[in-house]
C-alpha cells in the first residue's frame, strides 16, 4: 500500500481502516466483498496478530 514492496501490519492496517468503504464520487461501483473463502477481515488478521 505504501509502495515499500512489502505488505506489512501498517499496509494491514490501512486496509482495515477503509474496507467496504465506497467513493462517492464513482456512480457505478460493484457490490464489496464482506466474506473471502468464508471468513471476514477481522478472522484473517487474527492469526496474524494484526486485529
Amino acid at each position: 500500500m505504501n509502495y515499500d514492496g512489502k505488505v506489512d501490519a501498517k499496509d494491514m492496517m490501512f486496509v482495515k481502516k477503509y474496507y467496504l468503504m465506497k467513493n462517492p464520487d464513482v456512480m457505478t461501483q460493484k457490490q464489496a466483498v464482506t466474506i473471502y473463502k468464508g471468513k471476514i477481515l477481522d478472522e484473517i488478521l487474527q492469526p496474524l496478530g494484526l486485529n
